[in-house]
């Protein structure tokens, strides 16, 4: 029998895209970052229906560490309600699918194809290429919206205020940690990167602070909070270890939502059980008495 080809995956569609997340040039702080092109492209996939509604609750995470464990604790609680809730985060290991679980589980191919499609569309009918994390963004949004989900949790892939999950709406912010990271192209003091996570607050929306935010840099996203009239609550620091902290900070999140009307409070205890419960692969994973954790911190100065 004639061998079948398989048919190639979803993400080769982006292959020939500019991938900021491997250039050198970008990280020696030799590429300037701009939201326009992202915002044209979601535009256009609104204007042609791929976007026909945003997900109902959306939270932006952003922060120097923490935002993946925290993102999908978040989505994990949010599920636990009933709510069908998308996890965007980044990086991934093996398939870009895994930047985007529904309720936990990976989308399958027949699923992502239609979302690459209305992307490569939107991108032709908006005169834009947009870079591969661009396109991949977009993809995640336009499957979120595709499939009706209740919920989104967005995690962003650096800084915050000109990256491409900044153009996602959000009705609560969280920022989990500030160190100097990624100095290039976030600047060079904890402060300069502190404006730049702050970037990801939108007028009104309430924001959560970690207790791994530095003071100099907690006042630098308090002041930006009091402009921008987002009610801020941080979350008071406590002797314990940074799983923990993760922890504290899910819950501070969940109870945020819940105080400004977002979550009701009846869902509170199931979504804090359901976050605490969670486990994140790769990070304080334990299996047959080996921990694997793939955590670190990055300090490119």
């Amino acid at each position: 029998m004639p061998s079948v080809t398989p048919a190639p995956r979803p993400f080769a569609a982006f292959d020939g895209l500019l991938d900021l997340e491997k250039s050198r040039t970008f990280h020696a702080g030799r590429r300037a970052l701009g939201l326009g092109c992202m915002e044209a492209l979601v535009a256009a996939l609104e204007a042609g229906g791929a976007i026909p509604a945003w997900p109902a609750l959306c939270v932006h995470v952003a922060g120097s560490e923490g935002k993946t464990s925290v993102t999908e604790r978040l989505a994990a609680g949010l599920s636990a309600t009933g709510r069908r809730t998308g996890a965007y985060t980044s990086p991934h290991l093996r398939d870009p699918a895994e930047r985007m679980r529904v309720d936990g589980a990976l989308p399958d191919d027949d699923g992502v194809r239609p979302a690459v499609a209305a992307v490569l569309d939107a991108a032709r009918r908006a005169g834009e290429e947009p870079s591969w994390f661009e396109a991949v963004t977009a993809t995640a949004a336009t499957l979120f919206a595709q499939q009706r989900l209740d919920a989104a949790v967005w995690e962003t892939g650096l800084g915050g205020r000109l990256d491409a999950t900044r153009v996602l709406p959000a009705q609560l912010c969280v920022i989990t940690t500030i160190s100097l990271e990624h100095t290039a192209v976030l600047g060079d003091t904890l402060e300069a990167v502190a404006r730049e996570k702050a970037g990801i607050l939108r007028p009104g929306a309430p924001v959560v602070v970690g207790e791994g935010v530095p003071a100099a840099a907690r006042d630098v996203i308090l002041a930006e909070a009091e402009r921008l009239g987002c009610p801020a609550r941080v979350v008071a620091p406590e002797e314990s270890d940074p799983v923990d902290a993760n922890r504290r900070l899910v819950r501070a999140a969940l109870e945020a939502l819940v105080e400004h009307g977002l979550l009701p409070a009846d869902a509170l205890p199931v979504a804090v059980a359901a976050a605490d419960a969670h486990a994140v692969e790769g990070r304080a994973d334990l299996r047959d008495g080996v921990l694997y954790d793939g955590a670190g911190r990055a300090n490119h100065r």
